[in-house]
């Protein structure tokens, strides 16, 4: 018995190492900043569960590459992130044949930004598998699906910045401080402006002259 499930095993690996070499690359986003206190973070977590995702498609030919593809502290409502662009030029240079990620709004929350990198990818050959949303983008239904979840996503991300903003004007109204550091010349006490008398006399200074 014992013998047999080896015969099993080996044959295997045999018919994964005979098909051809699918070079998978992660790419993990976080919009949030890493906390060092704690070392297993969204991003971390992102990662391991694609990770894990590879290599249960070992026997279709799909491996890891070396490179690590990811971005904290980015919004995915734009482009300009680092970790994004160095998978999108190594796209281009050929080295990667599949990306994975955790959701698609890991890539991207907008729709029009999202079209382009699919146009981009399929341009060099490259899918995309998303680990926790099953859908096939070479059909038109997994398209139209596809084109509604980053849909929801972008309008998901455009009703977190409302809110951010009615908060900042209710919190401004109130008379309370927002910002993570006060100006030259105050300090905050029971989260308001209050005027500094040592640091204000410098201000004063400058303007008088700046006023001369």
């Amino acid at each position: 018995m014992l013998g047999s499930n080896t015969k099993i095993v080996n044959i295997c690996i045999c018919m994964s190492e005979s098909l051809p070499i699918k070079r998978c690359a992660i790419y993990s986003r976080s919009s949030v900043e890493k906390d060092n206190l704690d070392p297993f973070d969204s991003v971390s977590a992102q990662f391991m569960a694609c990770a894990d995702f590879i290599g249960s498609q070992v026997g279709k030919g799909w491996r890891l590459v070396d490179t690590i593809y990811e971005d904290r502290g980015y919004s995915g409502s734009h482009m300009r992130r680092a970790g994004f662009r160095s998978l999108l030029n190594d796209v281009k240079f050929g080295l990667i044949d599949v990306v994975v990620v955790h959701r698609l709004d890991r890539l991207t929350r907008s729709l029009a930004d999202f079209q382009q990198i699919m146009a981009e990818l399929n341009a060099h050959d490259v899918s995309v598998v998303s680990v926790t949303q099953q859908i096939d983008m070479s059909h038109h239904v997994g398209r139209l699906a596809t084109n509604i979840i980053t849909s929801f996503a972008e309008f998901e991300r455009e009703m977190v910045g409302q809110r951010v903003k009615e908060k900042r004007a209710a919190t401004l109204e109130s008379g309370r401080w927002q910002g993570t550091s006060c100006p030259l010349g105050y300090v905050v006490k029971d989260d308001r402006l209050v005027v500094d008398q040592v640091e204000s006399k410098v201000v004063q200074e400058i303007f008088t002259r700046y006023a001369n």
